[in-house]
C-alpha cells in the first residue's frame, strides 16, 4: 500500500469500486490491498476505521454476523466529483445464523458509499447504510 497522487478517470474509479464490491461479496483477492496505509473507513454503528488494522478489525465484526453480502451492480449509480466517487445502489445477504435480508419491506438493502481516491487506491470511504441488516430494531420502524 502506497500513497501518491496519481488522478484517475472516472472509469478507473468505477472500476476500483465495482472491484471493491466483487472482494466484499467474497470474490478472491486481498480487500485490504486496495487501501491506502492511511485509509478513513466510516461505519454506522463502528465509526471510522484507520489504517489496515482497525479496517481488518471492521471487516472482522461483519464477517461474524454475515455470511455473506450480494451487491446489485445493475443498480448501482456512480456519481463522481475530482477524485470523489459515491456509489447508491442494492445489497442482500445472509446473516450468520442463515437468515436473508433485507427481510422487511421498510428496509430495502439500499446504501451509498462515498470513496476518495489516491495513487489508484482508496484512501477515504464511508459507507452510508442501516447496519440493521435483518430490521431487528423495530422500536423504531415508526411508520408501520
Amino acid at each position: 500500500m502506497v500513497n501518491n497522487a496519481t488522478a484517475l478517470s472516472r472509469e478507473q474509479m468505477v472500476e476500483l469500486a465495482k472491484k471493491y464490491f466483487r472482494l466484499v461479496d467474497g470474490e478472491e483477492g486481498s480487500l485490504i490491498d486496495m487501501f491506502t496505509t492511511d485509509c478513513r473507513v466510516f461505519f454506522p454503528k463502528y465509526g471510522t476505521a484507520r489504517g489496515p488494522q482497525e479496517l481488518a478489525e471492521l471487516a472482522s465484526g461483519l464477517l461474524k454476523t454475515q455470511k455473506f453480502f450480494r451487491h446489485d451492480f445493475d443498480s448501482m449509480v456512480f456519481t463522481v466529483e475530482g477524485d470523489r466517487l459515491a456509489v447508491e445502489g442494492l445489497v442482500a445477504g445472509e446473516s450468520a445464523d442463515g437468515r436473508s435480508w433485507p427481510a422487511h419491506p421498510r428496509n430495502e438493502g439500499r446504501y451509498c458509499n462515498v470513496f476518495e481516491f489516491s495513487g489508484g487506491l482508496i484512501s477515504r470511504l464511508h459507507i452510508y447504510e442501516d447496519p440493521d441488516f435483518l430490521t431487528e430494531d423495530t422500536a423504531r420502524l415508526l411508520w408501520d
